[in-house]
């Protein structure tokens, strides 16, 4: 459904609150989703060295921060939803580096919050299947360079906004190959440059759609480029592994995540 009125971060973070344990007990150590695309895209663009000091915005059940930290980094994991915190906290606290994991209340729309975490610079800050779902990313953008030390990266996994959108028609076609009948799933797009804020399902049985505020690729990137960042990293992943009727089968050829990184310049 699409949504014609501003939403405001209240609206979104009740209706997260009120399913993250939901996501919590089904995401629990990755899903498909996270363990062969957005992890291992975050990981490989985040290039990670034990006693690294690095930001997750928007960390929902902490999957990404316990990784990290098993890693070696000491991570600062926030969220806005205090019930997707407790969970994190709870999954995380018997593990042997849970210390070097920081749980804090965020909301990443909040430029003042942000100013608040800038006494002592990141060496990275990542955000992983979270700006789709802000309705302003122009503050976390805007507060990027003041919260990393120079030569710092920031790194974002994103749906991919060219084939991984709400409103995308899945399309199953079958043809004859070499005397074989195959079967494939494409997708047929009718919108791109207009921003669309609408209400859909990021998990299957889930109890309520969330909001998701889709932007081009220009509009994710143009940002972090005002504020002085320099783009040096860009992935698209495609999601591999067992795959439902009617959905992108593990071996086709079209990108579900997209996933950039910036660095804040050494001078």
């Amino acid at each position: 459904m699409t949504i014609d009125q501003p939403v405001s971060v209240a609206e979104t973070r009740e209706i997260w609150d009120a399913k993250a344990r939901f996501w919590d007990e089904r995401m629990g150590e990755g899903n498909a989703w996270h363990l062969t695309a957005v992890g291992p895209a975050a990981e490989e663009l985040l290039a990670i060295t034990p006693g690294d000091r690095v930001l997750d915005v928007g960390c929902g059940n902490g999957v990404l921060a316990r990784r990290l930290a098993g890693l070696g980094a000491a991570v600062t994991a926030t969220d806005f939803s205090q019930v997707f915190l407790d969970a994190a906290r709870e999954r995380s606290a018997s593990l042997p580096y849970a210390d070097r994991i920081t749980w804090r209340l965020l909301d990443a729309t909040d430029g003042a919050a942000l100013r608040d975490l800038t006494a002592e610079p990141f060496d990275a800050i990542v955000t992983t299947m979270a700006l789709q779902d802000m309705p302003e990313i122009g503050p976390l953008a805007a507060a990027t360079p003041t919260l990393l030390r120079p030569g710092g990266r920031f790194v974002a996994v994103i749906p991919h906004p060219c084939f991984n959108t709400v409103d995308a028609v899945r399309v199953t076609e079958t043809r004859e190959v070499n005397g074989e009948m195959l079967t494939e799933v494409g997708i047929r797009i009718s919108r791109y440059l207009t921003p669309l804020t609408s209400l859909g399902v990021g998990m299957r049985g889930e109890p309520r759609p969330h909001h998701y505020f889709e932007r081009t690729v220009s509009a994710y990137l143009a940002p972090w480029l005002a504020a002085g960042m320099v783009l040096d990293g860009l992935q698209e992943r495609p999601v591999r592994g067992p795959s439902r009727p009617g959905s992108l089968a593990p071996e086709s050829d079209l990108p579900v995540i997209l996933a950039f990184r910036f660095r804040r310049g050494t001078s």
